[in-house]
């Protein structure tokens, strides 16, 4: 553990210099919780096999023989027992800040994100981390409009075939910089217009052997080829 600890500084160490974070959207609502808000009682563990923001209405949680583990807000933490966790709320739960690192290498089989609102979310890197063992991955409910950063966001998710993120506002990020590196098994990352990499300065390796994507070139893994044109390695949605 240390020594991948040491690795991974030394990778955001070798990035470009740091894009300059925009300031962080304060919501309406008093349901707004950063990262460390919402597991600072570890209440979705790395150990977790399957995680769960959902709305309450859609789980029986008596049915589940789900055990409560506390309650933050509107929200209420859940645990069958072992390797599943829950996470539930009447309502949408929002997230703002940074989400860097929120799941690094877990050892996640399932992840369901339906209940989650990232409109005021300023920064996704290394979010999935070395989650090497999640084959499916929705983040159709995603809103990036904010994110000024999104690198090491997917790096190591070998298991992963297809990424969607045709959903993706990505006009504000500035760093992309290995955001897909070793999806050694990705053969498509389905995109739509507002998946632009114009400000993507630093963007470096952002298709480090991402070997069956369309068109791939083992020499060119920058942002060059991160459009849906021609030569492209992302597929228009």
């Amino acid at each position: 553990e240390g020594n991948i600890a040491a690795m991974k500084r030394n990778m955001r160490n070798m990035a470009a210099p740091p894009v300059e974070k925009g300031k962080t959207i304060v919501p309406d609502t008093p349901d707004f919780y950063t990262l460390a808000d919402l597991n600072k009682d570890e209440h979705f563990p790395s150990d977790a096999k399957k995680i769960v923001f959902g709305y309450k209405k859609d789980y029986d949680v008596d049915a589940l023989g789900l055990q409560e583990n506390g309650t933050l807000g509107a929200i209420e933490f859940y645990n069958n027992g072992g390797e599943e966790y829950y996470i539930l709320s009447e309502k949408e739960i929002c997230l703002g800040g940074s989400l860097d690192a929120m799941f690094d290498s877990y050892d996640l089989t399932e992840l369901d994100l339906s209940n989650f609102n990232t409109d005021n979310v300023d920064d996704m890197s290394a979010m999935f981390w070395g989650c090497s063992k999640l084959t499916t991955l929705d983040l159709s409910n995603f809103n990036t409009a904010n994110v000024n950063s999104m690198q090491l966001m997917f790096y190591g998710c070998t298991a992963l075939t297809t990424l969607d993120l045709s959903g993706f506002d990505t006009k504000k990020v500035g760093s992309m910089w290995y955001m897909f590196a070793e999806c050694s098994l990705l053969e498509n990352i389905y995109v739509g217009t507002d998946f632009v990499v114009s400000d993507a300065c630093d963007n470096g390796d952002m298709f480090l052997n991402c070997e069956k994507l369309p068109n791939f070139d083992p020499n060119v893994t920058d942002k060059t080829k991160a459009h849906t044109g021609a030569g492209g390695y992302l597929t228009l949605k």
